[in-house]
């Protein structure tokens, strides 16, 4: 390889379903890889019209509204230069204006295709749009003679479809033939055109020639006129534009002009390097020009002419010379000429041998493998279809076949043109069975895709290594996995995120993926570089992750256009269990906090719970808490000896009286603290009134524990500097423990011994 820089050229487009289009992506990734470019395409998708009927006109604009978005991630991408496909993406319901896309790319070099730009100094290419499509109309009318002529035009802000029907005005206008307003339909340059081909057919009953503005359209048009038993060619004449393949698949084969993609796209590649090395641009108009068929009406088999004397020389110089007008018309449009001589002496040798076999005296028959031998080799150049080369050797055979004198010559010529067209049909009827067999293959896939996604529950990094080993073994060759940090609601015309960060990616040479929010940053100028193997160019597709209104990020996968719809299809799936695993996390996380707010419930519930038990004044049990803690122990000591101890704090109202009331409160706070420290460990203390304590405990000798509490009263009495005694009256009950006694009993009972107390009691708590 090369050792200077390999650039990066970034293409926007909109993904119109449109086999020019097709064949134009095509071209623009066959010609990158000629000229060791790197490609990535931000394409946007489109949902098909006949999707209408299973799909909600909701589920349609959600989706294209986020499909649309994927043109902003370029900002991460960071390309050396930009072509701008936009007359791709004004059939689309959220395009941008000019202005906007230049604002979306700032200051990066821009090459606009298919459409004008509003800046005179940008470059752009353009096909001779008008000069095309008056070809067509010129050759309706003056070769024809057809006056009742119809359009259908593509999308209105279309600038190709524009300049179509202004050509289209000049030569009716020219001729003298008028207009009216029902002459004219627009569609949107794909097949789903029934409508406006009917609407043409119905408004104009003495139509003679439908003129579509693409070759999509004509095709529905050759649908819908046959349904009413307008044979195109014959009852009707019907023009497309692009030259696609379809022309020649449709029966008869379509009129068209053509404005090859492939040379489209070679020309845009290299002006796209130019801007790239910093060399001037100048915009290029590309010549388009008519390819007549059957469908306008025409005959176009010729005949050869030969010469009795001379048959195979005159033969052989006739096909030479034929030869390199077929090859210029085939040819003309391939870039690269190297490959064009390749072709057309391959192309010279296969006739000759067939020429010199037939007019061979000795020996006429024309050998099969022979020639399979060559058609293999013609269809598997890219750049051309096989079916077109074909087309245009069969037509000159038969030119040969009706010159020929010999029968036996004839009849061999088109034996050779009977197994080209089984070639072809067999080639055909293969290829639509192998695209049978993939869109199988693709929708068991997606199936399957779609039930690992969902019922996977692996950590990020290992989904993310699944996807990959998926879409490896559906023929990827290597993909991209960018996501951002956090998740992100997407709005129109709110910014993305600043950056994004590469969270894995497989290639021929590795597979890595990391954990979520732990991916490199792509950084400004190396969004490949770092992890891109440097052996050949890529072209990649960009792919938004998104599911709902939250964007994940994107993914680049190095995939065919063929393989985009599928591709498209995967990834709105990874979206989705990208979100399922936003949601999981989300869920764990709620689950967490649940648990914590319950933690937390809890710890306040005990707080509350303990303040709904607890006396305010001395710490104690309230009435309520101490209950329900003599019933807790009195469960856990069935059967033993159970005592209930009833205290009263003596002379609390003279203490208030003469002290005031904050001594009484001290009073009865320094009574509780007496029970607190002398009653035995375990037991249960409570203030059920103002003066009035109980306590609880089991298996102790009452007498002992209301003597140690009166020592200790008496001991602070003695040392106190209060001007007053704090002294109490304790009475008691004794019982056994089981569910059924009464606590109110017992506490009265031992009330009753506490009276027996207080006789004992001083007449005043006042210090001498």
């Amino acid at each position: 390889m090369s050792s200077k820089k390999r650039y990066t050229i970034a293409v926007v487009i909109g993904q119109n379903k449109s086999e020019y289009i097709n064949e134009l992506v095509k071209g623009l990734q066959m010609n990158a890889m000629e000229e060791d470019v790197n490609l990535v395409f931000l394409s946007e998708a489109k949902i098909p019209k006949y999707c209408g009927d299973i799909l909600s006109e909701e589920f349609c604009a959600t989706n294209e509204y986020h499909f649309h978005s994927v043109h902003e991630y370029i900002k991460y991408i960071d390309p050396d230069v930009i072509i701008l496909a936009y007359g791709s993406m004004t059939g689309f319901r959220y395009v941008r204006s000019k202005r906007e896309y230049m604002e979306l790319f700032g200051d990066k070099p821009i090459l606009m295709i298919e459409d004008l730009p509003d800046d005179n100094e940008m470059p752009y290419l353009i096909s001779d749009n008008y000069g095309g499509m008056r070809s067509v109309m010129e050759h309706l009318v003056r070769h024809h003679g057809y006056k009742n002529i119809v359009f259908m035009a593509g999308p209105s802000k279309n600038y190709d479809s524009n300049e179509r029907l202004r050509a289209y005005r000049d030569v009716m206008s020219e001729a003298g033939l008028v207009i009216t307003d029902n002459m004219v339909e627009y569609g949107d340059y794909s097949a789903e055109v029934s409508a406006q081909i009917n609407a043409l057919l119905d408004n104009n009953p003495d139509v003679e020639a439908i003129v579509c503005a693409n070759d999509n359209m004509a095709q529905c048009a050759y649908v819908e006129c046959e349904k009413r038993g307008l044979y195109p060619g014959e009852k009707i004449a019907i023009t497309g534009y692009d030259d696609s393949d379809i022309c020649r698949k449709l029966n008869p084969s379509l009129t068209s002009v053509s404005h090859s993609g492939v040379l489209y796209a070679y020309n845009a590649i290299k002006e796209a390097m130019n801007l790239c090395e910093g060399r001037e641009v100048k915009s290029k108009k590309i010549a388009a020009s008519i390819c007549v068929r059957g469908s306008c009406g025409c005959e176009t088999i010729k005949t050869f002419k030969s010469d009795h004397g001379v048959q195979v020389e005159n033969a052989r110089n006739y096909t030479i010379s034929r030869l390199h007008d077929i090859t210029n018309e085939i040819y003309k449009n391939i870039p690269y000429k190297k490959h064009e001589a390749e072709l057309y002496y391959l192309l010279q040798e296969m006739v000759d041998y067939i020429v010199f076999t037939i007019y061979d005296p000795d020996n006429k028959h024309v050998s099969t493998d022979i020639l399979s031998k060559y058609l293999r080799k013609i269809y598997r150049y890219p750049y051309i279809s096989g079916n077109t080369v074909l087309e245009n050797v069969g037509a000159l055979l038969i030119e040969l076949a009706n010159g020929m004198n010999d029968m036996s010559g004839g009849n061999e010529l088109l034996g050779v043109i009977s197994y080209f067209t089984e070639y072809v049909s067999a080639s055909n009827v293969q290829a639509a069975r192998r695209k049978s067999a993939e869109a199988e293959k693709q929708a068991w896939f997606l199936s399957s895709f779609t039930r690992d996604l969902v019922t996977a529950r692996m950590p990020f990094e290992r989904n993310v290594r699944c996807i990959f080993q998926r879409l490896r073994d559906i023929g990827i060759p290597s993909a991209y996995l960018y996501f951002y940090q956090e998740v992100f609601n997407y709005k129109q015309g709110e910014d993305l995120p600043e950056d994004i960060y590469l969270a894995g990616y497989y290639n021929e040479d590795a597979m890595e993926s990391v954990k979520y929010s732990k991916g490199i940053k792509a950084e400004k100028g190396r969004f490949f570089t770092d992890v891109m193997p440097k052996d050949r160019a890529r072209c990649y597709y960009a792919y938004v992750l998104y599911a709902g209104d939250r964007h994940f990020g994107m993914i680049m996968c190095e995939n065919t256009q063929e393989q985009f719809d599928f591709v498209q299809a995967c990834c709105m799936q990874m979206g989705s269990m990208f979100h399922h695993m936003v949601l999981q996390d989300e869920r764990d996380l709620a689950q967490k906090a649940l648990k914590n707010s319950v933690k937390q419930l809890k710890v306040q519930n005990k707080v509350l719970d303990f303040v709904s038990k607890q006396d305010e004044l001395t710490g104690l049990l309230n009435r309520r808490g101490m209950m329900e803690e003599i019933m807790a122990a009195m469960s856990v000591h069935q059967g033993e000896r159970g005592v209930l101890f009833f205290a009263d704090l003596d002379h609390l109202k003279e203490i208030n009286d003469c002290y005031g009331h904050s001594a009484g409160d001290s009073a009865i706070d320094m009574a509780a603290e007496f029970l607190r420290l002398n009653m035995p460990r375990g037991s249960v203390i409570g203030r059920i009134g103002g003066d009035e304590f109980v306590a609880f405990t089991t298996n102790q000798e009452p007498d002992a524990v209301r003597e140690k509490v009166k020592e200790n009263v008496k001991y602070y009495n003695e040392h106190s500097d209060e001007p007053y005694y704090i002294e109490l009256s304790i009475g008691y009950s004794e019982f056994v423990c089981y569910d059924n006694v009464d606590i109110e009993k017992e506490i009265s009972k031992s009330d009753e011994l506490l009276y027996v107390e207080k006789k004992k009691r001083r007449r005043s708590i006042k210090k001498k």
